[in-house]
């Protein structure tokens, strides 16, 4: 009898819609129902054939998309539950970091979670291109964003990929979320919503211990950095989101007892991350140094409080140009050998650029430092403008009233219905301009809570 090989049936079934139920043997399965079986099938079978058999099952799955999927969401769906499942699998298999990582590079999960990021550009240029209009920040008309959301997709992934397990999943992690902040081209806000931002940080400072190591890691991390200071630089308020609080140990109810208390700092991993890699060479230190300006030039008053005084960001700056400029010799072509070294300008060349990079970063943060500060002078003289509008406005108010007081010249004034005493005139001797008119509460109980009035009529000549 011929024995059958179950990698072919696999495959079959990522053509035909099935469902497994609860307590239903997979082969038992009618033809005609959903697509759920595949999901458990694919996590658990595939990861113990060869890399080329997985390879050949998923490269299948694809193909049969438009008639496996009704709806965009429903693809979201299941490409999600796909990366769930098998990402669960894979770390609960005892295997070396080695293998657990080329397993994880060679199967379809990267593509699922760049095809996750375009169903949400696909929705976003819908939306753009519909004649009536739609609330820029509604979810009403966000299938997969409310998808993403409700089921708290970026918060599973990153609370994965900060244990980077399975081995080599915060290298990919890193990816999508840089792939779906770059550009702004996602307009909802995604990163307040639902303790997003948290899950972000807990993130990104897991992959600032582990770029010392991953040189991979390190080049995503920045990348995924800029990514998130260009998606803050239309929204800076944002950036409040961002602030974690430093724990530190303090005595507690017992002796000798310690616990954590949330002290008075802050932390901003989205900037620390990006110092020591300030004057990184390459397209990476200039994709650095851009979300650095980015971020200097935010008009956020804690934020600008936290560079100021909680970083060496400024001393950073000046250092780097110094060291750049005393790693040049002292003269250029002087030929006194006995006080300096002849240096010819082309051997050079690269110091001079090291040097020149640092100085064109200092000057562009020092024209972002003047826009601020004129910026704020301008809003200084607005203020200074408005408080003399509003003291214009407060001096008409008393010129009414003073002429509504000149009316009740002849002392007809007509007083509260509870005042408890006619006003009383007092005339005084040295100035004729001025009638003072008074009263003040009976003996009996007061009637009111006013217990002494003071009016004065001043009398223009």
């Amino acid at each position: 009898m011929k024995k059958v090989v179950p990698v072919p049936i696999e495959i079959i079934l990522l053509g035909r819609r099935h469902e497994l139920v609860e307590g239903q043997d997979a082969r038992g399965c009618e033809h005609g129902s959903t697509f759920s079986i595949f999901l458990f099938l694919h996590s658990s079978f595939l990861m113990r054939q060869p890399p080329q058999v997985a390879q050949a099952a998923e490269a299948v799955a694809p193909s049969f998309a438009l008639s496996l999927y009704k709806t965009p969401v429903e693809e979201f769906h299941h490409r999600w539950t796909t990366v769930s499942l098998f990402l669960d699998a894979l770390a609960a298999d005892d295997m070396p970091d080695a293998q657990q990582r080329a397993k994880l590079s060679d199967s379809n999960t990267r593509d699922n979670l760049a095809k996750l990021v375009k169903l949400l550009y696909a929705e976003e240029d819908a939306l753009d291109r519909q004649v009536y209009v739609v609330e820029e920040y509604s979810i009403d008309a966000r299938p997969c964003m409310e998808y993403l959301l409700e089921h708290n997709v970026l918060q599973n992934l990153c609370a994965k990929a900060a244990l980077d397990s399975p081995c080599g999943l915060m290298v990919l992690v890193l990816i999508f979320l840089t792939d779906l902040l770059r550009e702004s081209r996602i307009n909802y806000p995604i990163l307040p919503t639902r303790g997003v931002y948290r899950s972000v940080c807990e993130l990104i400072q897991a992959a600032m211990v582990r770029e010392v190591e991953d040189d991979m890691v390190q080049k995503c991390l920045l990348h995924c950095l800029h990514a998130l200071w260009v998606k803050l630089k239309g929204d800076p308020v944002q950036t409040e989101f961002f602030f974690l609080r430093i724990y530190k140990p303090v005595p507690g109810d017992q002796p000798g007892n310690l616990v954590l208390s949330p002290s008075k700092i802050s932390e901003l991993v989205l900037f620390t991350g990006l110092l020591p890699h300030m004057y990184r060479d390459g397209k990476l230190g200039h994709k650095c140094r851009e979300a650095l300006v980015i971020a200097a030039g935010l008009h956020e008053p804690g934020l600008s409080r936290f560079i100021l005084h909680m970083t060496p960001f400024c001393n950073y700056a000046v250092t780097g140009v110094i060291q750049a400029f005393d790693a040049l010799p002292k003269a250029i072509g002087v030929k006194n050998e006995k006080t300096f070294r002849s240096v010819h300008p082309q051997a050079i060349v690269l110091e001079l650029e090291t040097l020149a990079l640092r100085l064109r970063f200092c000057c562009t943060l020092a024209m972002v430092l003047l826009d601020r500060l004129e910026r704020w002078t301008a809003l200084k003289q607005e203020k200074q403008a408005a408080i003399l509008r509003l003291k214009a406005i407060i001096s008409r108010m008393v010129n009414k009233v003073e002429e509504m007081m000149d009316i009740a010249s002849g002392l007809n004034y007509s007083l509260p219905p509870s005042a408890p005493l006619a006003p009383t005139i007092v005339h005084h001797e040295t100035t004729q301009n001025a009638v003072t008119v008074t009263w003040s509460p009976p003996p009996g109980p007061l009637l009111h809570r006013i217990r002494y009035y003071v009016v004065t009529r001043q009398v223009r000549p």
